[in-house]
């Protein structure tokens, strides 16, 4: 049977806000995958199949932060939508993406992935 909801992958460096969002998309009836950082992102983004949003914050630690990371999806996986979250963006920083200023409702959250989705 084909999933209503389409697999979110949450990446936040955050573990309390990444437990938050992971839970509550999936008390909303989504599958949802956890990474800390867009660098263990990228190897699910490679492997898992199914994923149809990336909900990431834009400032991680590690080799990539959220925006770099959009970047090689757009490149690698175009077909997976991209919702950004901070709460410091510079001016210009994420033109041309979704972003929802820290500190985000979940329940917008949602809405907008699921507005992203759309086919």
């Amino acid at each position: 049977m084909a999933q209503s909801n389409p697999l979110i992958l949450v990446v936040e460096d955050d573990p309390l806000l990444r437990e938050v969002a992971a839970g509550y998309l999936e008390d909303r009836g989504f599958a949802v995958l956890q990474a800390k950082s867009a660098d263990d992102a990228v190897p699910l983004l490679q492997t898992q199949e199914g994923i149809g949003a990336v909900f990431s914050d834009i400032q991680m630690p590690g080799r990539m932060n959220g925006l770099a990371l959009a970047h090689w999806i757009s490149d690698t996986v175009p077909d997976v939508k991209v919702l950004l979250t901070s709460g410091r963006i510079p001016p210009g920083a994420a033109l041309g993406w979704t972003l929802l200023r820290k500190p985000y409702n979940m329940a917008d959250v949602e809405r907008r992935l699921r507005a992203m989705m759309v086919p």
